[in-house]
């Protein structure tokens, strides 16, 4: 008899994903930086913060950490040799700009975010083949 397959189990489980995330997250000099200012205060001016983690003193009152994984409210902090990754799955189904900032802006964050998600979907030659090439007719009065 044919076994039934279920394809749940074929899918990386949240918690795979949570594992790989944590295991970036303690290889990423900068994020484990991040930590150590998150745990031990952060410093009152942002002149006195490591260059490195600079970026994410805006968000420092919303940025806790947990089994070792940094978020900013409900959304995880990626580790940078993740992120690219991440681009890729967000724009797998080549929606337009605003759908994929729609998706990343629920789950993950990094400072620079929308910026590198906008380029990044800019470059796609599948998009670009897809723009709408037509001139814009001129307004008859």
């Amino acid at each position: 008899m044919d076994e039934i397959v279920h394809f749940a189990h074929l899918q990386p489980t949240l918690e795979d994903c949570l594992q790989e995330i944590m295991s970036k997250t303690q290889q990423d000099r900068v994020l484990q930086e991040l930590i150590n200012i998150i745990l031990t205060g952060w410093p009152e001016k942002v002149s006195k913060v490591q260059d490195a983690v600079r970026p994410y003193f805006n968000f420092r009152d919303e940025l806790i950490v947990q089994d070792g994984v940094i978020s900013r409210g409900e959304r995880i902090v990626l580790p940078l040799s993740m992120r690219q990754d991440m681009l890729n799955k967000i724009h797998k189904s080549h929606i337009v700009v605003e759908g994929c900032l729609r998706r990343a802006r629920e789950n993950i964050f990094w400072p620079g975010m929308n910026a590198e998600t906008i380029d990044f979907i800019s470059r796609c030659e599948i998009c670009r083949s897809l723009d709408d090439k037509q001139c814009k007719e001129t307004l008859v009065s």
